[in-house]
This record gives C-alpha cells, sequence and structure tokens, in this order.
C-alpha cells in the first residue's frame, strides 16, 4: 500500500472516532500525527485571530545565544533571459522562485503574478534552468532570472540579487514562490491588516515546527531589512545545493538570523493563535486559514499529498466562493 492510500485510510478511521479519543491516539507511533492533526484541524485556533499584523519572534531578541553562518564560495550562475528594466532603485519587488519539471510556467502561476503585478510589485521570475517562455509570460514578469545551480527557494532569490544587484536599492521585495495556489479571493486585506504594524519585515504565519521561524513562501522585506548587513550576508551564506535538509534550515534560520541582528519582524498569524503543535498550520488549518480573508492560499502539497490526511471535501466550494479558476489546480495536478 502507498503512502498517499495509507494516509487516506487513517484519515477514514479517525473520522469516525470519537473527538475525545484523539489526544489519546495523537501519542501513538505512525499514525498519532494524523490524530493530532484532525484535532486541530476541527478547532485550528486557540485565541481569536486579531484583525491586524502583529510582533513576531519577540524572543529570538532576547536568547543569548545566536545563529552562526558560514559564507559559500561560488555563486549561483545566474542569468537574465528577460527583462524590462536596467534599474529597480525605489520598486517594489516580487522575486517568485519557481522551478519545473518540464521547464515551463505553469498558467497558475502566471495567475498568482498577475495578482502581484496588481498589488503594485514588479514581479521578477527567479527560477532554474532555462525555462520556454511563451509571450503572457514576458508580458506579467518584468523580469526573468535562471541560476545554473543546484538548490531550492532561497538559492534562487540569492541567484535574482546576483542578476540583479539594484535590487538592493528596492523600496520592498516580496520573496514568494510557486508552492501554492493564489490568490485564492483578495490580496489586500492581507495588506491591509499589515500595512500599520512597526516592523522591518513580516511574514503570514509564524510556525513552531521544529523552531519559532517565519514560514518563508511569503515574507516581505522593507528598505531596512533589504539594505542591512545581516540580509547581504544571510544571502552570501545560501548554497548550491540540492538537500532539501540545508534548504529547510534557511527557512529556519532566516527571519531568525534577521531579527538577532536587529531587525523587527511581524506576522499576520502569530504561533500564540495557533493550538500547541509541532505540526505545520498551512496544512492541518488550510481551511479556517482561508476563511479569515487573511490568507488567500492554497498550498499544493496539501491537494498533492496531503501530509496530514485532513478533509479537502470543501475545497472546490471555496474556490467558487472566492473566485479562482479551478482549471488552474486541475492543469497542474499530478
Amino acid at each position: 500500500m502507498n503512502k498517499k492510500i495509507l494516509r487516506q485510510a487513517v484519515a477514514c478511521v479517525l473520522r469516525h472516532m470519537p473527538e475525545c479519543s484523539l489526544p489519546i491516539l495523537s501519542g501513538l507511533p505512525r499514525v498519532g500525527k494524523f490524530a493530532e492533526a484532525f484535532a486541530y484541524w476541527q478547532h485550528p485556533f486557540q485565541t481569536d485571530v486579531p484583525n491586524f499584523g502583529v510582533r513576531a519572534l519577540l524572543h529570538v531578541a532576547r536568547e543569548t545565544s545566536g545563529l552562526t553562518l558560514q559564507p559559500v564560495a561560488g555563486n549561483t550562475g545566474a542569468i537574465v533571459r528577460h527583462s524590462t528594466r536596467k534599474e529597480w532603485n525605489g520598486l517594489k519587488v516580487a522575486l517568485l522562485a519557481h522551478w519545473d519539471a518540464s521547464a515551463e510556467v505553469a498558467p497558475y502561476v502566471r495567475y498568482y503574478a498577475n495578482a502581484l503585478h496588481q498589488q503594485g510589485y514588479d514581479v521578477v521570475l527567479a527560477t532554474s534552468g532555462v525555462p520556454r517562455l511563451v509571450q503572457e509570460d514576458l508580458d506579467v514578469f518584468s523580469a526573468v532570472v535562471c541560476r545554473q545551480s543546484h538548490g531550492y527557494d532561497f538559492t534562487s532569490w540569492r541567484a535574482a540579487f546576483e542578476a540583479l544587484p539594484s535590487l538592493f536599492e528596492a523600496s520592498e521585495i516580496l520573496l514568494t514562490n510557486d508552492s501554492m495556489y493564489g490568490p485564492v479571493g483578495p490580496l489586500d486585506p492581507l495588506y491591509k491588516a499589515m500595512e500599520n504594524t512597526p516592523c522591518d519585515f513580516w511574514g503570514i504565519i509564524e510556525s513552531n515546527a521544529v523552531e519559532a521561524h517565519l514560514q518563508s513562501y511569503f515574507i516581505v522585506l522593507y528598505k531596512n531589512a533589504i539594505k542591512s548587513s545581516a540580509f547581504k550576508e544571510f544571502l552570501s551564506c545560501i548554497g548550491m545545493s540540492s538537500c532539501k535538509v540545508k534548504a529547510i534550515g534557511y527557512e529556519l534560520a532566516f527571519s531568525r538570523w534577521l531579527v538577532q541582528n536587529g531587525q523587527r519582524a511581524a506576522v499576520r498569524f502569530p504561533d500564540s493563535v495557533f493550538s500547541p503543535t509541532s505540526l505545520n498550520p498551512s496544512h492541518y488549518a488550510w481551511d479556517t486559514l482561508l476563511k479569515t480573508g487573511f490568507f488567500p492560499f492554497i498550498k499544493r502539497e496539501l491537494l498533492f499529498e496531503n501530509p496530514y490526511a485532513v478533509p479537502l471535501k470543501n475545497v472546490t466550494s471555496l474556490l467558487e466562493i472566492n473566485n479562482y479558476p479551478r482549471e488552474l489546480i486541475k492543469n497542474t495536478l499530478r
């Protein structure tokens, strides 16, 4: 039996168990995380979600022992495949990390890029290899940067700065990727909720999985953070490796490193909102987050793999309510 079928079978059993039994089952090996996720899927928030952003990772600034980084020799071999600009000074720029096995830009990626463009961003596609670009790509992306090295999202973002150094003069940088479908609904409520939060950078979710950090698929950096020596030093320490453990390590370290070096972090959904767990709230709390109106995304991995086997029956109705084109998902599910 493959893993996905096993997860579905376990989930089917859990849905017929009394809710009071789930905490007990969560302590069991192998099936425990499914029981825990199912319990938290039903009640993901332990406090009300504030209508505005809040400061995040405050405890990191009080830690006496800090992170250390090791600079990495060499570069990503980044090349600019397409660009409509020579300079990026003073602009809002979204760096969209991308990878596709067929070396193409999927329609759902262009849909997301268009929404970011409407939000005022120049969108730079930071991709692996050399994708086949069509006219729609040239219309929506202000630049396409291709790295010639191994790596994941952080390596792609490093490549963008190597190829387009005036990005350090941008007024705002959004680090994001193609790991989710969206926006499912408008982006405006998220940005309006964060616009008056005092910070140098912010993310959507503060997660305590492994250790406290801001999830890296959507992080906004303001000018102080972009120009900081801490940010530049972190970029110089991002390696060109296909090791996924290292890629996860960059995510865990990034926001902590900036805070440790004096940058103020904020977040839309602080860790304190969620019921205590080491599981990823982007997965087990997916529909509750979407219904708040401040989290307009569905993670692709949730639909591909559903790691915690949480219910997905209302995906279609939520997509329809929020006017997200269902065909964008159908065309990429495989």
